[in-house]
């Protein structure tokens, strides 16, 4: 990439995974082509579930777990991130 740094990105839903999962789904392919893009062009890629990991390593990209896709799953540890009450 231009910056000369590792580049990571986020997926919450794909296109593809809302083709398959919601019945008569529009499907806007311009995105679908984009996604493919960046999926393959980032060094990392970040998804919230395993259920994702299928999605992106056949259909976006042909990295997998151990090739940079991270399962980081949504929410707050409330352990490390408290407020302190006074």
């Amino acid at each position: 990439n231009k910056w000369g740094v590792p580049i990571a990105v986020k997926f919450h839903t794909t296109e593809t995974m809302k083709r398959e999962w919601i019945p008569g789904w529009k499907t806007d392919l311009g995105r679908m082509k984009e996604e493919v893009r960046i999926a393959q062009s980032a060094d990392g890629i970040i998804i919230s579930t395993p259920a994702c990991m299928q999605d992106l390593t056949y259909k976006l990209t042909d990295k997998g777990i151990n090739d940079g896709i991270y399962v980081v799953p949504p929410g707050v540890d409330s352990g490390f991130f408290i407020q302190e009450i006074n």
